[in-house]
């Protein structure tokens, strides 16, 4: 076997050291979103450059033409990895599961088929040979149909790639937005110079200098890592937590025009963030017109303040915030609607138990001062009982402490019997003639006898010229 050391052989072999050292700095980042795919990438880099200087190192067609289809597994590899990197990267792990991963793996499978069988059917290459340039002899490739169909479908990945990180850099803010500037900036180099290689490719081309470049590339990582949290911190987190979490998250640009909304904002607003950006709030919120005035109430608050209103039957607790840039310029406003209205619901609980406990208690001194005042009168009659010492005496003390407790000026106690009539047992405050005249009613009424023989009370008015002869109201019950 013939070898030729060129200058492009050095170049590529140490371009694959680059990468095969960033590839080692970013396994060792352990298991963290992107760290796979991009280990793999790198990876690739360093299989496919190290495979492409031993085909420009190659002095002879065979082993060129060997060396050249081992750097196809590399470059088959690359689009792959890269869009599995950008989704997983960019949280759209659905995007790469192993059944869709196997489905992105066919039609590199068929290419590199057809690249070990070649010579038999002539799709991917129609010529192969070796052409002095330079005082050096290099592998010379005419392409065939199945080549470019490869080539379109490698740089569709590619493509698709860029655009995931694209969409995640418009929605991004800070260091996230600096992170993903980086990995553009570090794929940008290879496809540019595979690019120039593919339009030369049949031509004056001899080297392909992409794999070269992924030396670019794995530089601009290990400076990602050292300067950036490559892959330390990622936006996956921060897409996650935004898109699941239960409060509302409205962010808006100077114009108040809609910038961004998570779930649970979308669901608020009845809308979807993808047909509101740029529109203004006042259309967002067109039909929801008294969410619409909360809204620009909330918003008008001064600094990091807090608004709670009822919606639909639920509370929420609105705050909002001013979004400035790294130079502290006001780039928009942030509005977190948080629903609480299970706290609400809980606080209003709370005010109605503690209301009716204040009302029980009052109730309840209330009661505790009218059995103490009962108590204190039932200490009088003990106490006044407790003095007598005749029958008479308690007869009369019984007909004091009625009339004290009635706000009475005279009281008198009479036995009613059908035998003896009438009989006076207590008098308190009632003249001599006046209860006497008192008997004579008692006695005489008919009124008063139904009353007495029933039990049920009866009335005896007494005019203010003096006593009358007789019962002026009738027996009530």
């Amino acid at each position: 076997m013939i070898w030729q050391l060129t200058t492009e052989v050095y170049i590529m072999l140490g371009a694959g050291a680059v990468s095969l050292t960033v590839a080692s700095l970013t396994f060792r980042r352990g298991r963290v979103p992107g760290s796979d795919p991009l280990g793999a990438i790198t990876l690739t880099g360093t299989f496919w450059a190290w495979t492409a200087a031993l085909e420009v190192a190659s002095g002879s067609l065979g082993a060129a033409t060997f060396f050249h289809k081992l750097s196809f597994l590399g470059m088959e590899a690359v689009g792959i990895a890269w869009f599995a990197f950008a989704a997983e990267y960019a949280g759209r792990d659905r995007w790469i599961t192993r059944n869709k991963l196997i489905a992105l793996c066919a039609l590199p499978m068929v290419t590199t088929a057809l690249i070990w069988t070649d010579r038999f059917h002539h799709l991917v290459f129609r010529s192969l040979h070796m052409e002095e340039v330079g005082g050096h002899l290099f592998l010379q490739k005419t392409p065939a149909v199945w080549w470019w169909i490869d080539s379109a479908y490698t740089y569709t990945l590619l493509v698709g790639g860029i655009l995931i990180l694209g969409y995640l850099f418009v929605r991004a803010i800070g260091l996230y937005r600096r992170q993903i500037l980086a990995l553009l900036a570090g794929v940008v180099a290879p496809m540019a110079a595979d690019i120039v290689y593919v339009q030369g490719v049949g031509g004056a081309e001899t080297v392909n200098w992409a794999p070269a470049f992924f030396a670019w590339v794995g530089l601009v990582l290990y400076w990602g890592f050292a300067r950036y949290q490559l892959l330390d911190v990622t936006p996956v987190a921060r897409e996650f937590v935004t898109e699941h979490m239960g409060d509302a998250l409205i962010v808006t640009d100077t114009q108040d025009r809609a910038t961004y909304f998570n779930l649970a904002a979308e669901k608020l607003l009845g809308t979807k963030l993808r047909g509101s950006v740029g529109k203004p709030m006042t259309e967002v919120m067109a039909g929801r017109p008294s969410l619409r005035a909360v809204y620009e109430k909330t918003r008008n608050l001064s600094g990091d303040n807090s608004q709670e209103w009822e919606y639909l039957g639920r509370y929420y607790d609105a705050r909002v915030s001013t979004l400035e840039d790294n130079r502290g310029r006001a780039r928009g406003i942030i509005l977190v609607l948080r629903d609480t209205t299970l706290r609400k619901v809980a606080e209003l609980a709370l005010d109605d138990a503690r209301q009716k406990l204040e009302e029980r208690v009052m109730e309840r001194t209330a009661e505790l001062a009218a059995e103490k005042e009962h108590l204190a009168r039932l200490n009088e009659v003990a106490v006044e009982i407790a003095r007598c010492v005749t029958s008479a005496d308690v007869l009369n003390a019984g007909v004091r402490l009625a009339r004290a407790a009635v706000g009475s000026e005279a009281g008198t106690l009479w036995l009613h019997s059908r035998k003896a009539g009438n009989q006076l047992l207590g008098n308190e405050g009632l003249p001599r003639d006046t209860w006497q005249t008192l008997r004579h009613v008692l006695e005489t009424s008919a009124e008063v006898d139904l009353a007495m023989t029933e039990g049920i009370p009866v009335c005896i008015r007494w005019p203010d010229s003096g006593p009358d002869s007789g019962v002026s109201g009738r027996p009530t019950i």
